[in-house]
């Protein structure tokens, strides 16, 4: 009994882990929406460390796949790094809201929301 109860806790944890709940920001050094992340390294010319991250979507054809445009910022909010990802098939349903959106492309980031 008490392996399954710890396995259902475990399983509960991981559930609230993907679905966690994004603080966004607007301020006076950053005009688009951003979360925090736990800073990570980024190599233009000279190292920088990322510790904001943007999104936003664009080519959504709102049945079934949409582009997401990234950005990773440092604390004043320059762009260190950017790019796009695709949400398609059963990613693209389960889109319900910016947390989810926001949770998906940290995951391929590899990167913690904070």
């Amino acid at each position: 009994m008490k392996k399954i109860l710890f396995s259902l806790i475990i399983a509960c944890c991981a559930s609230a882990a993907q679905a966690q709940r994004v603080n966004l920001y607007v301020d006076s050094t950053c005009s688009v929406p951003y979360c925090n992340i736990v800073p990570v390294e980024c190599k233009i010319g000279d190292t920088t460390h990322a510790c904001k991250m943007s999104i936003s979507t664009f080519a959504d054809n709102q049945i079934s796949s949409c582009e997401i445009y990234w950005q990773l910022l440092d604390a004043k909010c320059n762009k260190v790094s950017d790019g796009n990802i695709a949400l398609m098939g059963d990613d693209y349903t389960a889109w319900t809201d910016k947390n989810y959106l926001y949770n998906y492309v940290a995951g391929k980031l590899s990167v913690t929301i904070k």
